[in-house]
């Protein structure tokens, strides 16, 4: 592979910090496909592909493509409504490969926000500590959608959740869709 290829790619936050030091003034450009989802007007069922592939950022993360035979690629677009990009980062990023493909045949592209195991009960701890972080952080995770040109969030939280924390835990899910 290229030097070029590996210089633009897209790459997931690990941190609560990451997330909410992100500027969108930051992003390469180059990594943001300027496709807008349209309504392929389906009638009928919904259907979600989540991608689980050896943990994501494979040779997919590369917006110049790759010379790999083996690359994974999907081809039953017309069949699908949704397509999580999946990892098992805190947040996962659709990379530009996904996003204009999806985009091009009428799929919504939703990335992974995931706390998990005690890292997770943690990460959830800082998160939802406060009204004002949990805000932020739901704030910023709109912002990435909208700087990289995705349709939403897959929110999947596999810790437990103290009730103490419902009431930020509703602000929080509710503020990306606004």
């Amino acid at each position: 592979m290229s030097d070029c290829i590996e210089n633009k790619h897209t790459s997931p936050l690990d941190s609560i910090q990451e997330l909410v030091e992100f500027k969108s003034s930051d992003v390469d450009r180059a990594t943001v496909s300027n496709l807008k989802w349209k309504s392929k007007n389906f009638i009928g069922s919904k259907v979600m592909v989540c991608h689980d592939m050896e943990g994501g950022y494979k040779d997919d993360k590369f917006v110049d493509g790759t010379d790999n035979p083996s690359f994974y690629n999907f081809y039953h677009w017309n069949q699908i409504d949704s397509f999580v990009y999946f990892s098992h980062h805190f947040i996962t990023i659709p990379p530009f490969m996904w996003v204009e493909t999806a985009h091009k045949n009428g799929v919504k592209v939703l990335g992974t926000f995931i706390t998990e195991w005690e890292k997770g009960a943690e990460k959830c701890l800082e998160m939802f500590g406060s009204l004002e972080t949990a805000i932020l952080c739901a704030r910023k995770l709109a912002e990435i959608a909208y700087t990289y040109n995705f349709d939403g969030w897959l929110i999947n939280i596999e810790n437990g959740l103290s009730t103490k924390w419902s009431r930020k835990y509703s602000s929080f899910s509710s503020i990306p869709h606004q």
